[in-house]
């Protein structure tokens, strides 16, 4: 990108700024319905002016949206052309937290648009649950399903349509996901009959599944606002809420491949739930927020010393506001890591994950690609930070992703703060570490300016703006110091370890907290100039530790 005729003699050339045409053709389809729903003219008007290109298939065939603002109200006499668009969406994932009122209606509109068998991955957030009369909807129209992730929420269900689940269920359920092969179930607290009705239903789509290779078991219950500032939920959900149905566990594959387990108390549930496994065919074990997991680990340990394991993907995530020593399981961790061999991707991220003998934990895993390391206590500028990050890396040749927790990058507020001129030493000696590990292509730091701040400063328009700016500022300094001292990086992001997801973005397409980069370099007066281009690709991508919310 070439310096502006006005200014190539000035001034050094201003980063990429952003407008609809610039955007990705993947990405197009989220900023759509974005831009569609805000009410935004400018920008609708560059959509209309791109109407045809935005039409292609290719366009339409991830399709997310909340079914609010005009987008909600074209559904009511959609255009031929809409129609046809609708009609090549494959993958559909609706709802989230901003709804409006008539979430429901638009939703049972939107479906009836659709064809039958259309559809071969559906996701409701878990803000939104589907209702009975929900649930039956889709699947008697959809059933060349291939994944189905929703929570259930069958309060105030009709008694016809308790009694058409009680009389469809065998033969609808198993006709709808004969060839089904993801699930997600969501489990909460207490014993109500609805309670148990919601369990017998997820019970009924594990058992109906032949083919179900991923299943994500999650716990659920409504967390207040301000938890998304101090910790990611309230206490995890007991295992007798979910475990304790003995159907659910009898209908697990024992072939099952890849397992996700959610915001679960996993106190006194690691002999039931390993019975139900065949660790010696699990590839991918993801515990994400999850609490008492000490007697759980040290169970997996004993049964793949027993059986063997063909695992690749290992995530172990704790949660934010951990009591000390509550989840400690660094011992554990590294009994569990040198029981087996050949991971490709290990996340961990807990508060003393970063103590733990990475010479003897890594030993056997010499084959990772994406490595994680989110310690809560330990951060780089900790005087043993450096060498735990040196010793790690010494221990990864083939490494191409790393991701850890960095010094806060700013103090004080946003808006009084000035955007950073150098890094802090202590990122500096982590960084100049990373640098020397030729093998790396991705670079991910756990952290986003303006973190501890209220919420309410988050929505406020100039703020946005000014820590997408701090930023990217941020962003260029890492990236011109990683190349400089001869790093291969090409991608920086900048993510904390949340599960916000984008909300709220700055005119050039960032939301916050989460931040991607491309590395690229200008010419300026014959010198090579380091700026950090916003990688609007990623944006679409909701960060790792947030994946199943």
């Amino acid at each position: 990108m070439k310096p502006s005729n006005m200014n190539r003699d000035e001034s050094p050339p201003r980063p990429p700024t952003s407008t609809f045409s610039n955007l990705s053709e993947d990405l197009k389809l989220d900023v759509f319905d974005f831009v569609r729903s805000k009410s935004d003219q400018g920008n609708a008007r560059l959509v209309s002016q791109e109407w045809n290109r935005l039409m292609r298939p290719a366009m339409w065939r991830d399709f997310t949206t909340s079914l609010r603002g005009s987008f909600a109200n074209d559904l009511h006499k959609p255009s031929e052309q809409q129609l046809v668009c609708f009609h090549d969406i494959r993958a559909l994932a609706v709802g989230g937290k901003h709804v409006g009122s008539d979430y429901e209606a638009c939703f049972s509109s939107f479906m009836r648009l659709l064809r039958s068998d259309q559809l071969l991955h559906f996701t409701s957030a878990k803000e939104t649950p589907l209702k009975m009369v929900q649930l039956l909807s889709i699947l008697r129209q959809q059933k060349n399903l291939r994944s189905f992730r929703a929570r259930l929420d069958l309060s105030n269900t009709a008694s016809e349509d308790k009694a058409s689940w009680t009389t469809e269920q065998t033969s609808l359920v198993t006709s709808a996901l004969r060839a089904l092969t993801s699930l997600r179930i969501y489990f909460k607290n207490g014993s109500s009959a609805d309670n148990g009705h919601e369990m017998e239903c997820s019970s009924s789509l594990v058992k109906a599944a032949p083919l179900l290779d991923c299943l994500e078991i999650c716990g659920w219950r409504p967390t207040p606002n301000w938890r998304e500032v101090w910790g990611p939920r309230i206490d995890p959900i007991p295992p007798t809420a979910l475990f304790g149905n003995t159907a659910i566990l009898n209908h697990i594959p024992r072939k099952l491949r890849h397992l996700l387990l959610a915001d679960a108390n996993l106190s006194g549930v690691e002999t039931t739930l390993l019975s139900a496994l065949d660790c010696a065919t699990l590839c991918s074990l993801k515990l994400e927020y999850c609490d008492k997991i000490v007697p759980f680990l040290q169970a997996l340990t004993t049964s793949i010393q027993q059986t063997g394991t063909q695992l690749k993907v290992l995530t172990i995530r704790t949660r934010n506001d951990e009591i000390a020593g509550d989840n400690d399981c660094t011992r554990e961790v590294r009994d569990l890591l040198s029981s087996f061999g050949g991971l490709e991707e290990l996340e961990l991220d807990y508060m003393w994950c970063g103590y733990l003998d990475w010479k003897a934990t890594l030993r056997t895993h010499r084959t990772l690609k994406k490595f994680e390391i989110g310690s809560g206590h330990l951060g780089d500028g900790h005087p043993l930070w450096t060498e735990r990050i040196a010793a790690a890396l010494n221990q990864c040749p083939n490494l191409q992703y790393f991701i850890y927790s960095p010094t806060r990058l700013t103090s004080g507020y946003i808006l009084d703060c000035q955007i950073p001129g150098s890094l802090p030493m202590g990122l500096v000696e982590s960084l100049d570490v990373v640098a020397a590990t030729p093998t790396l292509r991705k670079l991910r730091l756990l952290t986003a300016p303006g973190l501890s701040e209220d919420r309410i400063n988050r929505r406020d328009p100039a703020w946005v703006q000014k820590a997408s700016d701090m930023a990217q500022g941020v962003a260029t300094l890492v990236l011109t110091h990683l190349y400089l001292k001869g790093s291969n990086i090409q991608l920086l992001i900048l993510s904390p370890s949340s599960r916000w997801k984008q909300a709220h973005n700055d005119r050039n397409q960032h939301y916050y907290p989460h931040y991607c980069y491309r590395l690229q370099t200008v010419d300026y007066k014959g010198k090579k100039l380091i700026i950090a281009a916003p990688l609007r690709d990623y944006i679409a991508e909701y960060p790792d530790a947030a994946i199943f919310v």
